[in-house]
């Protein structure tokens, strides 16, 4: 058995579970922050070209995502634990530029109507 296969090796689901229950607590309180106090200066330029950065670590992720399933359906565990987690920091990523991009940007209203209205939502 490989090293990074190894049980014993693995993190403990007590450990995980505190960890996802801080970062998930941190983040609904940041975004409760953002939405109903945070004052956005709509002159201000600061962050525009994060929406192409967010596009790119999407599609990134997106990649990682659908060769992470070609190496274990192809039998390469550890390959497959490589790429999801690269995966994993390319959304955490996103998550985090997508946030400042709203706090400094606020938010954008979609305008269009018609029948391509109900297609964007």
């Amino acid at each position: 058995m490989a090293h990074e296969d190894r049980p014993d090796e693995m993190i403990s689901p007590p450990v995980v579970a505190l960890a996802t229950t801080v970062v998930t607590v941190a983040a609904l309180g940041f975004l409760v922050w953002l939405v109903y106090f945070h004052q956005v200066d709509g002159a201000s330029r600061a962050g525009e070209s994060l929406p192409a950065l967010n596009a790119f670590l999407n599609a990134a992720a997106a990649c990682l995502l659908w060769t992470g399933r070609r190496a274990i359906r192809a039998g390469q565990r550890a390959q497959h634990k490589r790429l999801m987690l690269s995966a994993f920091l390319a959304s955490a990523l996103f998550l985090v530029s997508y946030v400042i991009y709203h706090a400094l940007q606020g938010d954008t209203h979609f305008s269009g109507t018609g029948w391509i209205r109900p297609i964007y939502f």
